[in-house]
């Protein structure tokens, strides 16, 4: 089995708490002091008018904060859904796995997060209601593409991640979205036991594997850009997976590729950017979900989704749900005058389901309370710790166990270890 490398990221390791409360305060929404008119200054000359380009900036400036407040949510405007029974013989199959074996509930760190003294009506990390002077929410992600694949453990936990370490930098710079891709590929590397799969997972899973890593090399999970998302694991048999192995190895954890072949050569990096975690754990009950979510950021939590299929908007209301069958992450809860509280969901079935990707389902419902997991940042690449940088075809940073297999040619049978079938 090959071991996986990274560079540990310098620094930037962030304590998520007191991270949270710096961006809390700072993530108020400023108030303009702009004039109208015109003044005379000291010598009684009158001042110059502004210029057309400014007024007419102005005036688009404010047709925006129009357009803005037109698409914000209001409470009270919403309909109520109350989706009818899910009978067992028409549940959809569950992308949920039993505990694995040996996997550990948290890391064992005893920094807890207080209950909330007082608890607002409304508060999400994506600025849904204008609360914060941005979003500090990272891409909605879709499991289904390129092909559809039981990856929602790992979709919910990374884009949590993600989000707070968007929050850990104050929404500064480009969003850091991690490789899902590297968790399918390595996340049973040296296990005994299924950790997750194609085929489903667990909702601590993800950050168990995450912590593990991180103390035994020093990296964490790669970006996007290095190991995109193909919707394969090492146990997928079906659409584009079995044309490409989806073992542990560099190819499988970050590369790059040159130009076409057979001039061009992909590689395997030994350096890349990467994201760890310091600590992780579970959560359960509004009360301290909401004082997770406040004071560090985003959560994923497991969910009965038989309730979400059909979903096209509106506040889920007096749907308890069944069995936990999918994960989601929550960003935030908001109020609703007929629902009462709900909480911000972000699937992870695309932004043409639900509203724009997410669905709001009130307290108590959908078993959204029973299962959540949670993770504060470690450290993250960013420009200001960045390794050594990779030439386009990578061949500066190659790994030693670097082989381009089927990325490199047209004949899927030039791959060792080739599944494709005969004749392919």
């Amino acid at each position: 089995m090959a071991v996986l490398r990274g560079l540990p990221s310098l620094a930037l390791a962030v304590a998520a708490a007191a991270s949270s409360s710096l961006v809390l305060s700072s993530a108020v929404s400023e108030q303009s002091d702009a004039r109208s008119g015109c003044a005379a200054d000291a010598s009684g000359a009158d001042c110059e008018q502004p210029e057309v380009s400014s007024l007419l900036q102005m005036s688009q400036g404010e047709e925006q904060k129009k357009v803005a407040q037109q698409h914000r949510q209001t409470p009270g405007s919403t309909k109520l859904v109350r989706p009818g029974k899910v009978l067992k013989a028409a549940r959809r199959k569950s992308e949920i796995i039993e505990e694995p074996r040996g996997v550990s509930r948290s890391s064992g760190s005893r920094d807890l997060v207080p209950k909330l003294s007082v608890v607002p009506d409304s508060f999400d990390w994506c600025n849904f209601f204008g609360g914060l002077n941005r979003s500090f929410c990272t891409m909605s992600r879709n499991q289904h593409l390129p092909q559809y694949c039981g990856s929602c453990w790992a979709h919910g936990a990374m884009s949590a991640l993600a989000d707070r370490i968007k929050i850990a930098r104050n929404g500064e710079g480009v969003d850091i979205n991690l490789s899902i891709q590297h968790l399918l590929n390595c996340i049973n590397a040296g296990s005994s036991y299924n950790q997750g799969s194609c085929h489903g997972g667990w909702t601590l899973g993800p950050y168990y594997w995450l912590h593990k890593l991180g103390k035994a090399t020093g990296s964490g999970v790669s970006y996007e850009t290095a190991q995109p998302y193909m919707g394969c694991s090492s146990d997928s048999t079906y659409g584009i997976c079995p044309f490409a192995t989806w073992t542990c190895d560099s190819m499988n954890t970050a590369r790059t590729c040159g130009t076409f072949p057979p001039n061009g050569d992909c590689a395997g990096l030994k350096w890349y950017p990467n994201a760890t975690i310091a600590d992780y754990g579970s959560s359960s009950g509004a009360e301290d979900m909401m004082a997770e979510i406040k004071a560090r950021g985003p959560i994923s939590c497991g969910v009965d989704a038989n309730y979400l299929v059909n979903y096209t908007g509106g506040v889920i209301v007096d749907t308890p749900g069944e069995e936990i069958d999918h994960v989601i992450s929550i960003v935030g809860w908001g109020t609703d005058t007929e629902a009462g509280k709900y909480w911000w969901v972000r699937n992870s079935w695309g932004e043409y389901w639900g509203e724009m990707g997410f669905a709001r389902v009130a307290f108590g419902s959908l078993l959204l309370e029973e299962q959540c997991a949670w993770a504060t940042v470690g450290t993250f690449t960013d420009m200001h710790n960045q390794p050594p940088p990779a030439y386009e075809d990578g061949s500066n940073v190659i790994a030693e166990d670097s082989e381009c297999g089927v990325w490199c040619s047209d004949d899927c049978s030039a791959q060792k270890g080739s599944k494709c079938a005969a004749g392919a």
